[in-house]
């Protein structure tokens, strides 16, 4: 009888061990998680956490400028030309925040009318 090459004898060993690891291999449950998070289960939940980013941002940026106008006003020194120009950063910042408020109801009521 000739006498088997060591390839042979590894391609067997291979063959046997996987033959004898697929049902390991089946048995094993893959679990999923969502990278957007657990409460993310539709379209509607991610566009609703966009414009909850995209609010707190906008009214981040509403209370810096708003901020900037009351210090415009307070250093002054007396300039009435400084003091009109705090005012008004003050006023279009009130403003843009209720421009904002007022998309965001817009929004809510447009989210409830399509049933999310």
């Amino acid at each position: 009888m000739a006498m088997k090459s060591p390839v042979a004898h590894i391609s067997r060993a291979v063959c046997i061990s996987a033959a004898l690891a697929i049902p390991f291999v089946t048995v094993a449950q893959v679990t999923l998680t969502n990278p957007l998070g657990s409460n993310v289960n539709s379209v509607d939940d991610v566009l609703a956490n966009i414009i909850k980013v995209f609010l707190g941002v906008v009214g981040g940026v509403t209370l810096f400028i708003f901020v900037y106008g009351g210090m415009m006003m307070l250093m002054s020194a007396g300039n009435p030309e400084k003091v009109k120009k705090g005012q008004s950063a003050m006023v279009w910042a009130a403003l843009g925040l209720l421009f904002i408020f007022g998309s965001y109801g817009l929004t809510q009521f447009i989210f409830e009318l399509l049933g999310g």
